[in-house]
Parts: structure tokens; sequence; C-alpha cells
């Protein structure tokens, strides 16, 4: 039996990096349904329509760009280690 987790297992398919992991967990604040992995593989006007279009309720009048700034401040933020250390 493995100790690894759904999401190592998914990536092992998709090899994202961790920049890409990172964005894909920091998506589900703001969307109702994680990013896709094929998502970093889209064309700006779809991955604009997907976010526009999974937009978690309070975002839905916000436009993919935002959306985007959001998740990725959020990824950020955790890539760069900024985050409140455990006591």
């Amino acid at each position: 039996m493995s100790n690894e987790s759904e999401n190592e297992k998914e990536n092992e398919k998709g090899k994202l990096s961790y920049e890409e992991r990172c964005l894909k967990w920091a998506s589900c604040f703001y969307l109702f349904k994680e990013l896709p992995d094929e998502f970093f593989e889209m064309d700006e006007a779809s991955q604009d329509a997907h976010l526009v279009g999974h937009a978690w309720e309070p975002f839905e009048r916000e436009s993919a760009d935002a959306i985007y700034g959001y998740i990725d401040s959020l990824a950020r933020h955790i890539i760069n280690k900024k985050y409140p250390a455990s006591e």
C-alpha cells in the first residue's frame, strides 16, 4: 500500500510544476471546482472563459483577470512561504 495522496498520484500523470500545483490548489478558494490540469495548456480566451464560468458565487461578477489575480496572489504566498507559521 502506498502513502501517496490522491493529488500526488494525479500529478504523476500530468507532471504539473510546483507553481501550477499551487495555482490549482489556490483556485479552490475562488472557483467552485479546482482548475483542471488542462487549464495550463488552454489558450488565454479558453482560460478566461473557464475562470468566469466556474467562479464561486461571491466572485461571479468579477472579470477573468481579477479572478486569476486572486488565485495567483494566494498561490504566490504559498510559493514564497508567506503564511503564518505553526506554533
